[in-house]
């Protein structure tokens, strides 16, 4: 009975029939609106359906649309009988329902025009008269505590559709027929409906320090100052007893593995299709290094042979495992997102908890990684070095940041070898971490957020690696950090050409490579909602808006593949983290939807993995 009751009181049990009225009204009006508005405008979407992402035009409805325009036509009258007062009430009705009327019943296609345009001027009209009523509080229209409760109504009908979606996805997981279960993943529907903004959020994102520099001016210091009070995750309210954290991180762990599973799943990958897009080329690697005849060789296999040695740890890790396991190269490649996922959860939990001090922004955080690109794209395009190397970089950054704060010699010593390691896991990834931890240290210095000599001692690890970069690729001719990342340029399409293509690329990079992964729009607000409440004055605020505007330089002179790999290396998922906290502080009844939603997202694009072509 405690469910139902919170969910009555939830939904207005002891607000007024006003209230109540107009938020539910309100609320079924949005949803039924949205599908009229996206299939009115054919709004373009790029749904991913069997490993293919498709170019097509919104055209669905929640039921129909004679029948949705009827429900918002009703929807908008109930809305206006209870909220309107005054003299405008009932002129507004009568024309309105009478055009909604004679829309509906009439046989003609001109006069059925009536309803169509009634059902398309309604959401409009209602945020007319609430936009009137804010701007004229002297001449209020509306009645009082209307729509109060919109935001209560309109998470109840997410939660429900998400709910909806989860067993919608999980019919071909159980090998059941769509057929014979008709139920529609509205949440998926309504998701791509709204990922054409994505593109736009990652632009706003990766240029958020400039952004984030022209919004905070030096005149509103206090303000800010009192920003940073009201929002530090530090407080007792955002700490959870261990036993919940560890069940909880539990739960996300088995998350992770089960989306790594279910592309391989016998109902999903009926004939065990490859799944990662590099796949093979990591058989190719290791099966060298497992024919080598000495150490001395496979050691020169590692490090120096396959690929210009610019992934020589990984190798060796992933040679290690064929050897442990005893197994198909092929077959345990393919499930290492299995082992990858979870890894890169826990660590991305313990960093998000190293720089916010927040038990819950951490395990959303650990629960955003499960869900994120990290993880779809990883399994989609077979990025294992990438993956791993991750792994690697943000525990050296989880060290580096332990010892700022604290000056722990233990700290700087396992951030030293952490950022060696990742030198000769996978080079690349390691020239963005020094990337992003060189203007970090910059920023540091400026600010004055730690002692100088504490940031002198990582200036100098971060000195070392570059030596040693250099003296691997001298020595052993292999590819170099920097060096490489210049040869990688000359090979792929990157230069001031790409310039005038810079959104075609971006476009190409969100909604159709490697699956179409980044058009996540959920993820990308969330973050957009941190940059709007964070403050520059905090050291974690700095490190996330380094990562993010290393994504500026592949955007202006990158083409798509430049911009893939690079923008994998950024953590959208820790800022959108801490958007979400501030959401769950809010207490509006969004946080569960959206959780369950990215929930439902997640798992309907790892079922899609699998390669069914399209009819030529």
């Amino acid at each position: 009975m405690k469910p139902l009751i919170y969910i009555t009181k939830f939904l207005g049990k002891d607000t007024s029939v006003v209230a109540v009225g107009t938020s539910s009204a309100l609320a079924l009006i949005s949803l039924f609106y949205i599908y009229t508005l996206g299939s009115f405008f054919k709004v373009v979407i790029f749904p991913l359906q069997n490993r293919v992402t498709y170019i097509s035009f919104f055209d669905a409805y929640v039921i129909d649309t004679y029948v949705d325009h009827i429900i918002i036509a009703s929807a908008t009258l109930l809305w206006m009988t209870l909220a309107l007062k005054g003299k405008v009430k009932f002129p507004i009705i009568g024309f309105y329902g009478g055009m909604a009327v004679l829309g509906a019943v009439s046989k003609t296609p001109a006069m059925m025009a009536l309803l169509d345009i009634a059902a398309l001027i309604s959401f409009p009209l209602v945020m007319l008269f609430v936009i009137y009523n804010i701007l004229r509080p002297e001449k209020e229209n509306l009645r009082n505590k209307t729509n109060s409760l919109i935001m209560n109504h309109t998470s109840f009908i997410a939660f429900v559709i998400g709910f909806l979606g989860i067993f919608a996805v999980s019919l071909p997981i159980f090998s059941i027929q769509t057929s014979s279960v008709p139920l529609r993943n509205y949440s998926y529907e309504i998701f791509i409906l709204f990922g054409g903004i994505s593109a736009i959020l990652i632009v706003l994102l990766i240029f958020s320090l400039p952004l984030k520099l022209l919004s905070t001016q030096l005149m509103h210091v206090s303000i800010r100052i009192r920003r940073i009070r009201v929002d530090s995750f530090s407080s007792a309210s955002d700490s959870i007893r261990s036993r919940t954290k560890a069940i909880c991180l539990l739960f996300f762990v088995l998350l992770s593995i089960t989306i790594g599973i279910i592309p391989h799943l016998p109902t999903i990958n009926k004939d065990n299709q490859r799944i990662g897009a590099d796949t093979d080329y990591y058989v190719v690697w290791v099966g060298r290094l497992v024919n080598s005849s000495s150490v001395q060789e496979l050691i020169g296999q590692a490090f120096v042979k396959q690929n210009h040695g610019d992934r020589g740890l990984t190798l060796l890790f992933l040679f290690g495992l064929v050897k442990l396991t005893n197994g198909n190269p092929f077959s345990t490649f393919e499930h290492l997102p299995i082992l990858l996922g979870p890894v890169l959860l826990l660590v991305v939990y313990f960093l998000t908890r190293e720089l916010t001090s927040s038990d819950i922004a951490s395990l959303l955080a650990s629960f955003l990684t499960s869900v994120s690109f990290h993880t779809t794209i990883g399994i989609y395009g077979g990025f294992y070095a990438n993956w791993f190397a991750l792994t690697i970089g943000f525990l050296s950054i989880l060290f580096l940041v332990r010892f700022l704060n604290r000056g722990n010699k233990m700290s700087l010593i396992c951030y030293s070898i952490l950022i060696m390691i990742l030198l000769f896991s996978h080079v690349y990834t390691w020239t963005i971490f020094v990337l992003v931890i060189a203007i970090f240290l910059v920023a540091s210095l400026k600010l004055k957020y730690y002692e100088k000599k504490r940031i002198a001692l990582v200036a100098i690890v971060l000195g070392a690696s570059f030596a040693t970069d250099f003296v691997k690729m001298v020595i052993t001719n292999s590819a170099g950090g920097i060096e490489g990342d210049i040869k990688w340029a000359r090979l792929t399409n990157i230069g001031p050409e790409q310039f005038t293509q810079r959104w075609t690329n971006l476009s190409r990079t969100t909604y159709s490579f490697v699956g179409g992964q980044f058009n996540n729009m959920i993820i990308l607000s969330l973050a957009i909602y941190w940059l709007y409440r964070s403050s520059l004055l905090k050291p974690e605020s700095i490190l996330i808006l380094a990562f993010l505007s290393i994504g500026i330089i592949p955007f202006l002179i990158g083409d798509w593949i430049i911009q893939t790999r690079i923008f994998y290396d950024i953590p959208f998922q820790i800022p959108a983290a801490l958007g979400l906290a501030y959401i769950k502080r809010w207490g509006n009844g969004l946080f569960l939807p959206i959780c369950i939603w990215l929930l439902v997202i997640s798992i309907r694009a790892s079922s899609n993995f699998y390669l069914i072509p399209p009819p030529s």
